[in-house]
């Protein structure tokens, strides 16, 4: 059959391949090898080499296929970071746009990029070099088809050393893996291939042969995003629900309406970076967990972490959410005397036109880039 095509194609389009030149044309297109790792069938899990459990911890589901001692019930794949930065470093043409941090302009008092914020400028020392790659990182949920309730966790990470312009277009992102369902992962398992990756790439780096020679590549990460469920497990604080829940300041909480609020009061201080690393006393312990941090965060060991704002909020769950209630206020559906938020119809219109023109710079796959002004109605 593909002879066929190909013979009536032939000189107008570029040749179909057969299946196994397809998957060597793939596999030298993106070299990068994933690795397998055994799981819970219920995706509750990942399996660690030292793991000697032949039932799940979390929802007691079988390791192994019926009848066998070492096969796997469930697998999947994880590509690699260091590969896959190594592939962007080897290329000329990605390497030289690595290289627009380094070479950005900066202007005293004007914010354009991570880059000219407080929080980047205390751990400046560590981006000496021109390779030193900075990175975020993106936790989310996603369903893959629209009538469907089936949903998966996507990991990925952008690299924040290229131009903002191009560092969220698909080709430049990085992405680790899909975990997947039914169940939600119950611990950080799935990550611990990744925090590999990064412990190397923050202390020793790694070697990449270009065509110049072999050149030393180290990485950061300068912060981990994703909504308020996915972050908190990320800092190892508590759930939003706990009287501690406010990762950000020491505020208890108070319920109302059926709901955790955490109302701003002026003696409130700051989670100190401590809070989000490993404990070393009993009673420091207890004292973290009455504060809602229950757990040390998984990115402890990283030089990076400055305490809570290493943990934002993905910016479209805050668009999807409180956003709604603040472009009626904007468009000035609760009245437009006295409302210092009002803005008039040509306004929004011009508004909703740049969130539209945006799509390119969502790292969210729940959420919507489209015209908020032309379809109000839907928001």
């Amino acid at each position: 059959m593909i002879d066929r095509i190909n013979c009536f194609t032939y000189g107008k389009l570029p040749p179909l391949l057969s299946y196994n030149l397809s998957k060597q044309h793939l596999r030298n297109s993106f070299p990068v090898k994933p690795i397998i790792c055994p799981i819970c069938p219920n995706g509750c899990k990942m399996y660690l080499p030292d793991d000697k459990a032949t039932d799940c911890t979390h929802c007691s589901a079988a390791r192994y296929k019926e009848g066998s001692t070492t096969e796997p019930a469930k697998l999947m794949q994880q590509l690699p970071l260091k590969e896959q930065l190594a592939l962007l470093v080897s290329d000329k043409k990605t390497r030289e746009m690595l290289e627009c941090r380094s070479k950005r302009p900066t202007k005293e008092n004007v914010m354009t990029d991570i880059f000219d914020g407080k929080l980047y400028n205390n751990v400046k020392h560590l981006f000496e070099n021109e390779l030193v790659i900075g990175l975020g990182l993106y936790t989310d949920n996603y369903q893959q088809f629209k009538s469907s309730k089936h949903s998966m966790t996507i990991v990925h990470l952008t690299v924040l050393n290229i131009n903002p312009k191009h560092r969220m277009e698909n080709q430049l992102m990085l992405q680790v893996g899909i975990l997947p369902r039914p169940n939600k992962p119950q611990d950080m398992t799935f990550f611990k291939p990744l925090l590999s990756d990064l412990e190397q790439l923050c202390k020793s780096g790694i070697i990449v042969e270009t065509e110049v020679g072999s050149l030393r590549v180290h990485a950061h990460l300068l912060f981990c995003g994703g909504d308020i469920l996915a972050v908190a497990k990320m800092a190892g604080h508590s759930s939003h629900t706990h009287y501690h829940g406010y990762r950000f300041c020491l505020i208890r909480g108070e319920f109302m309406l059926n709901h955790m609020t955490f109302p701003p009061k002026p003696t409130s201080r700051p989670h100190k970076i401590e809070s989000f690393k490993k404990q070393k006393t009993d009673e420091d312990k207890t004292k973290n967990k009455e504060r809602g941090q229950s757990n040390p965060s998984i990115f402890a060991y990283l030089p990076t972490l400055h305490g809570a704002t290493f943990f934002p909020n993905n910016l479209m769950h805050l668009l999807s959410g409180v956003g709604k209630q603040l472009w009626r206020i904007i468009i000035g559906e609760y009245g437009k005397e006295g409302n210092p938020l009002y803005l008039p119809p040509r306004t929004c219109r011009e508004f909703g036109e740049l969130i539209a023109d945006s799509h390119k710079l969502s790292v969210s796959f729940a959420g919507d880039c489209s015209d908020i002004y032309f379809h109000s109605g839907f928001y």
